[in-house]
């Protein structure tokens, strides 16, 4: 028994070593949260997903009996000292260990975008270098610089908040007579250097549920300079968007909590990146931010829970120019972020931006975009029209509700075959290491390797065991033995079980569903093109999304993955100040569809159940 390192209750997390102090009433779960301690917790600590795993190495008292409900999610793993970190509360102290596979697994996030959109550089802030005569007849010095501004850019009237006078006030008592002044649409000045170094930056972030991009950028020449990325550190508190809503909801500074998340988020990230262009926060002088409307929400602090009942109200949708300090963004102290407008409750300024950098409302045919994730937002339209909506696809797609599902991590596998004939499956891994869980990119392909082999039928069920080991009985039903313990990272079995393939069938249903329901509206259109957006559709191999049904079959439009066009958007906007207004025409002119309770999507999502079953015929990889 390993000796107290506290007089009082603690609780020791290996392999980090650090000691946390227990807390009555807390579980588990919520006191490594409160220590910044990720573990995978997809339902947020509602005791569904099973993911908090933790191994109980030492107790100082017995711990409680796992409930049926604990049991069910864990399986044999409880005999071997696994137990969910949401369900335990420990009496006295404990040592705990977290799983090796969770142990430094950086996820893989999508940082770039096919340039789908170029545009010249023509930011809203500019900078102008001046020089200050020692005597110019001015009544006090901020007169002094209006002259030098006016001489400098042409501008015959400046404002400036106090911050920048405070700033100009330091800059003349050391008697600098060289300055560089960065103008917000050459009115108000948003930064003032000492110097000649002119050099200023702008920064745009993607703010996803899951993840976070962010890139600074030269404003003179839109260069990008720097980009930088994290995990939502919001996902402590559940994979999807309902999950942080009903978190915020139950804890009364929830809503709090989970804004000072991400502005942190936000500052690291920018001071990351400051230092590998070789520049310094002060100097970055605007920011635009686009994100679905939950996470714009809890960013700025506003309540969410409206966004969670009928009729589905965001608090704002218009686009805003905030001073960055007011939200605690820590860049140059005058500067502004700007927040592209939002649709609705769950089509947010990321779509907008999405619509943006693939030029879907400039084009003469019509395009159809899938942005594949937890919420799948829908676009389809061309220059006369576009039309939008969400579908609750669930986490599927981001490994979410899925037995060893995980988020695209190394060791995740993302690719599957499985030989029709020796029903032999073979897995490709992110980082080509043992196979840990499988990722979103890797349960579609599952899939579709199982539909493909003839295994799975159109149906979703599998086909009769036939006698073959691979395919068995499970806790969750049926279930496919894609990897072995012998070989897996996890030293435990890693099978696709009936209720993932269930899973898969109504996320791609409801995916496809709204895609069918929007060209409906649109007059069923000819579609020359889809482009599946974001983290998921990226990864996913278009011939898988056809095997599972996820394309709506409207023609043979080519089907291109676009990667993260939602930071695209939010870059176009950052470089091109122009742009922030062409996102308002087209969040205005979009015409939103909500589909819950549309008899259309409900006869429409049933009928796109079924999957494009395979005869076992085709190759195998």
């Amino acid at each position: 028994m390993p000796e107290s390192p506290l007089e009082e209750r603690f609780i020791k997390v290996e392999p980090l070593g650090k000691v946390l102090a227990n807390r009555d009433g807390e579980s588990l779960l919520d006191i490594l949260k409160s220590a910044m301690i990720s573990i995978p917790s997809g339902c947020g600590g509602r005791l569904k997903c099973g993911k908090c795993r933790v191994i109980v190495e030492w107790s100082s008292y017995p711990l409680s009996s796992p409930t049926d409900d604990e049991k069910a999610l864990l399986g044999d793993l409880i005999h071997s000292g696994h137990r969910l970190a949401c369900a335990l509360n420990v009496e006295g102290s404990a040592v705990i260990r977290i799983p090796s596979e969770w142990q430094n697994s950086g996820v893989t996030i999508l940082t770039g975008a096919l340039a789908l959109r170029k545009t010249p550089a023509k930011p809203g802030v500019k900078s102008f270098p001046l020089k200050l005569s020692e005597s110019s007849g001015s009544a006090d010095e901020m007169e002094r610089i209006s002259n030098a501004i006016g001489k400098a850019c042409r501008a015959s009237h400046f404002v400036a908040d106090s911050f920048s006078v405070k700033k100009l006030s330091d800059i003349l008592r050391s008697g600098e007579t060289r300055l560089c002044a960065a103008l917000r649409q050459e009115r108000e000045l948003v930064g003032i250097y000492a110097g000649g170094d002119c050099r200023i930056y702008g920064a745009a972030f993607d703010i996803g549920t899951t993840t976070v991009v962010g890139c600074l950028v030269d404003l003179e020449d839109g260069d990008e300079k720097a980009v930088a990325s994290r995990l939502n550190p919001q996902i402590r508190y559940g994979d999807d968007v309902i999950s942080r809503i009903s978190y915020c909801k139950r804890h009364k500074e929830g809503t709090l909590k989970l804004s000072r998340f991400i502005i942190e988020c936000l500052n690291e990230m920018l001071a990351e990146m400051a230092a590998s262009a070789g520049t310094e926060t002060e100097r970055i002088v605007d920011a635009v931010v686009v994100g679905n409307t939950v996470m714009h929400h809890l960013l700025l602090g506003f309540d969410t829970w409206s966004l969670s009942l009928a009729p589905y109200r965001p608090i704002i949708t218009e686009a805003q120019d905030l001073k960055a300090r007011d939200i605690g963004l820590k860049v140059s102290s005058s500067a502004y972020v700007h927040l592209l407008p939002l649709k609705a409750a769950f089509v947010g300024s990321d779509t907008i931006a999405c619509t943006i950098a693939a030029s879907i409302h400039r084009k003469k045919s019509h395009c159809l975009l899938l942005d594949i994730g937890t919420n799948g937002e829908i676009v389809l339209g061309n220059a006369s029209s576009t039309y939008c909506c969400s579908t609750a696809a669930g986490p599927a797609f981001e490994g979410g509700h899925i037995r060893h599902g995980i988020k695209a991590m190394p060791g995740a596998i993302d690719r599957v075959s499985v030989d029709p004939i020796t029903w032999e499956a073979k897995v490709s891994t992110i980082g080509n290491l043992p196979a840990i869980g499988i990722c979103g990119s890797g349960v579609i392909s599952a899939a579709s390797a199982l539909i493909k082999a003839g295994i799975v039928t159109a149906g979703g069920s599998f086909i009769d065991s036939r006698g073959d080991e691979k395919l068995r009985a499970g806790r969750d039903g049926t279930e496919f033995l894609l990897v072995p313990a012998s070989r897996s990272g996890t030293g435990h079995d890693i099978v696709m079980t009936h209720r993932d393939i269930a899973e898969v069938q109504m996320a791609k249903a409801a995916i496809h569903a709204g895609a069918m329901v929007l060209w409906e509206k649109a007059g069923r259109p000819r579609i020359r093109r889809i482009y599946l957006a974001g983290a998921g559709g990226n990864a996913i191999e278009p011939c898988d999304a056809e095997a599972i049904g996820l394309i709506p079959d409207i023609g043979s439009p080519a089907v291109v993955p676009v990667g993260n066009a939602a930071a695209r958007g939010a870059y176009l906007a950052l470089v091109n100040s122009s742009i922030r207004k062409e996102a308002t025409r087209v969040a205005r002119k979009m015409q939103y569809v909500e589909l819950s309770g549309l008899p259309l999507f409900q006869e429409m999502f049933f009928s796109c159940l079924p999957f494009n079953a395979g005869d076992g015929s085709e190759d195998y990889r």
